[in-house]
């Protein structure tokens, strides 16, 4: 844990501030400390790809929503998804949107 008054670890505050160099290494990082971070919620209940997705990271929604071990259906304090977040009408960014629907959509892909 980084940041104790909002319960945020390293993942959130590099997603939250466009830092996608680290989110990209944490993401590709081997070290189980790393893996146990990708889904952390805050004390808001949001996870690093809300913070992306509210502070408009199209690099860093990129990033996450194309790692598997990103849950995209998490909801924070206010019963939001990051899609949610991502389609509210202030944040509306069509590149954003078309990252989450992409991934979405590969998940229902037949292998």
């Amino acid at each position: 844990m980084l940041d104790t008054s909002h319960e945020q670890n390293i993942l959130h505050i590099a997603a939250n501030f466009g830092k996608y160099e680290v989110v990209h290494y944490i993401l590709q990082s081997q070290i189980r400390e790393h893996h146990k971070m990708i889904n952390q919620q805050d004390k808001d209940g949001d996870t690093p790809l809300h913070l992306a997705a509210r502070a408009c990271n199209p690099t860093v929604v990129y990033y996450l929503v194309n790692h598997n071990r990103v849950k995209l259906d998490l909801v924070n304090k206010n019963n939001k998804t990051a899609l949610d977040i991502v389609s509210s009408p202030h944040l509306l960014d069509d590149e954003l949107d078309r990252s989450i629907s992409l991934r979405q959509a590969s998940s229902f892909i037949p292998s």
